[in-house]
């Protein structure tokens, strides 16, 4: 699966179950995400990439980026 295709599983998802704000958030990171891999497939993304994203996503926000750091990615 591509990470395109991935996405928008997600962006269902939270669209059929989350709140209005919920998925405006999810929709703003997961373009931006979609935009960055694109087409690769999703198991060629790796832990390290998803982190740099999210740092960059956040301008290295530090209390934001010092929690993402925490986070199993696995």
């Amino acid at each position: 699966m591509n990470v395109s295709q991935a996405v928008e599983y997600y962006l269902q998802y939270h669209r059929a179950n989350s709140k209005k704000n919920t998925v405006k958030t999810c929709e703003y990171v997961m373009f931006r995400f979609s935009e960055t891999f694109a087409e690769r497939e999703l198991e060629e993304v790796s832990q390290e990439e998803v982190l740099d994203f999210l740092i960059k996503l956040t301008n290295g926000n530090t209390n934001f980026s010092a929690n993402l750091q925490t986070l199993p990615l696995s």
